[in-house]
């Protein structure tokens, strides 16, 4: 059950705007930013009743939406994902280009679920997550620490950055020098972290 939504009887079917409006308890901000969306579905609803995976305390379903919209909207997606009592697969055709969003980040490729065999629900997610991210899975990592370790390689990358700016900038030999240095100690760590 999906807050006020039959989520076993709305699988595959277009969700009226009402229905949604009301699961969700949009705001009248949100019910704006709905009206960019064309159509919203249920696709799959994967938990221990529909597949062989077992849950866990982290994910106990995973519940994937089809969305046709005109633009992405960030802020009625994190509505959704709050109020599905799961865990989100957004599936969104944006101008017959189709996105797929987990967690906030975006990807267009498609995913071969079919390379890792997935021991229960949260791997699964997990699997999704990091073709997503585009960083390999590490063994026996979660998605929690899959996201965090996302956090931290883009930390080395502003802070890269940063260190190249000032890099440029000065124009004094010895702190070219520290900076140099700086940035392949960072440059170092951010390889560990990809990899």
């Amino acid at each position: 059950m999906i807050n006020g939504l039959n989520s076993k009887t709305q699988v595959n079917r277009v969700l009226r705007t009402k229905d949604v409006i009301k699961a969700f308890e949009l705001n009248s901000t949100q019910k704006k930013a709905f009206e960019k969306i064309n159509a919203i579905s249920i696709t799959h609803i994967i938990d221990t009743s529909t597949t062989s995976l077992s849950a866990t305390d982290l994910v106990s379903r995973i519940v994937v939406y089809n969305i046709v919209a005109s633009e992405i909207q960030y802020d009625l997606l994190s509505v959704i994902y709050k109020n599905t009592g799961g865990k989100c697969i957004f599936v969104v055709d944006v101008n017959s280009e189709l996105q797929l969003i987990v967690e906030n980040y975006t990807t267009n490729q498609p995913i071969d679920i079919s390379i890792n065999k997935p021991n229960d629900l949260q791997h699964l997610y997990s699997i999704i997550l990091s073709h997503v991210l585009q960083l390999r899975l590490r063994d026996t990592e979660s998605f929690v620490q899959l996201l965090d370790r996302k956090k931290e390689i883009d930390k080395l990358n502003r802070e890269i950055s940063k260190i190249q700016n000032k890099m440029h900038s000065s124009h004094q030999s010895k702190t070219k020098i520290a900076l140099h240095s700086q940035l392949q100690i960072t440059q170092s760590q951010l390889r560990e972290k990809k990899e």
